[in-house]
């Protein structure tokens, strides 16, 4: 047993899994490389639960990070993280504007001019983290503080779908005649959120000779920007096979308690079912006020396999249950952790 709670607390310290109270001792260095790959059909808006994306779209995203956590004191880690992301929504195009004339080479030229097409992608660098976790308890039972700092890296932030002006749903009806064409689109396929965040956690780990672990941890997150900050929490427990394999199971919500600020107005659909001809003059659409906050609740699991005494490789997956100005995401990742001493 006592070896079974030796390998468990070895796949737990210096492991991929986010914000672990078990910290790297001093002169320990982790290399980190994970694949993140994402996908949604549905979103979360401001109300009404989850819903469809309207006009069949549909969200992808790819992430490749790379990162490090290095152990600068035998109670003090640091951890860098770079990520490298490519995010792309599909749709079929519509036309909103109808035409009002009786000549068909008008119409043709009308409706030519007036096709208005969402799809579009983003590729660059996303949000810079650094990360600092300072050690309060070691052993079986751990404890420790995490201080967070994630800062956008120069990309365009999110929009309303026609801009970020007008900010109300009654300004955007008085102005969509001019607003509702293809040159104005922009919505919020984008790298990230654009703006600054400060998080502070705690974090508390329990490793017990069975091979069982349980992990915790919760926070808050200020937002800068205009951004509505958010209340943290984490919940992880799993099991050790032997001492090579953790299987983990979890959750975690980020819930923002105060309202963002408006980027414009952004447009669903009444009924996401209905085909693109049922869009016409304007109909089937429903426009909200999008604002600069994330909630959302995520559930998933995996594995830890450590391959080599020196190197894990960890392998997840996770499904975003509910939330708010949010996509409905199902996101697989496969990671690679090469530990030394330095």
């Amino acid at each position: 047993m006592r070896r079974l709670l030796l390998a468990l607390l070895l796949l737990l310290s210096p492991g991929l899994a986010e914000a672990s109270p078990w910290t790297l001792g001093r002169g320990q260095l982790l290399l980190q490389g994970s694949f993140d790959f994402q996908v949604a059909d549905s979103e979360f808006i401001h109300e009404g639960g989850e819903r469809r994306f309207p006009l069949r779209g549909r969200y992808t995203g790819t992430t490749f990070t790379v990162g490090a956590r290095v152990g600068v004191a035998d109670s003090l880690e640091l951890e860098l993280s770079l990520p490298l992301r490519v995010v792309s929504y599909t749709s079929d195009p519509v036309i909103l504007v109808p035409y009002s004339g009786d000549d068909p080479a008008g119409a043709l030229a009308h409706y030519q001019a007036n096709l208005v097409d969402f799809s579009q992608a983003s590729v660059g660098v996303g949000d810079l983290q650094v990360a600092g976790r300072y050690q309060l308890l070691r052993g079986p039972v751990a404890l420790a503080t995490e201080l967070r700092v994630k800062a956008p890296t120069g990309y365009e932030g999110p929009q309303g779908t026609f801009g970020r002006q007008p900010e109300t749903v009654e300004a955007f009806v008085e102005q969509q005649a001019e607003l509702v064409r293809p040159d104005r689109v922009r919505d919020d396929v984008t790298l990230g959120d654009a703006q600054l965040d400060l998080s502070a956690q705690l974090l508390l780990g329990a490793a017990f000779a069975t091979g069982t672990f349980l992990r915790a941890s919760g926070g808050y997150n200020l937002r800068l920007g205009g951004a509505g900050d958010q209340v943290l929490g984490d919940l992880r427990v799993g099991q050790a096979l032997g001492q090579a394999i953790l299987l983990y199971a979890g959750g975690r919500v980020a819930y923002t308690v105060q309202a963002g600020k408006s980027v414009g107005v952004s447009i669903a659909a009444v009924d996401p079912g209905l085909p693109a001809a049922a869009y016409a003059g304007g109909a089937n659409t429903l426009p909200y006020v999008r604002r600069l906050e994330t909630s959302a609740v995520d559930v998933g699991g995996g594995f830890i396999w450590r391959v080599a005494p020196q190197v894990e490789l960890n392998v997840g997956y996770s499904r975003t249950v509910w939330g708010r100005f949010t996509t409905a995401t199902h996101s697989a990742s496969v990671g690679l952790a090469v530990r030394r001493d330095i």
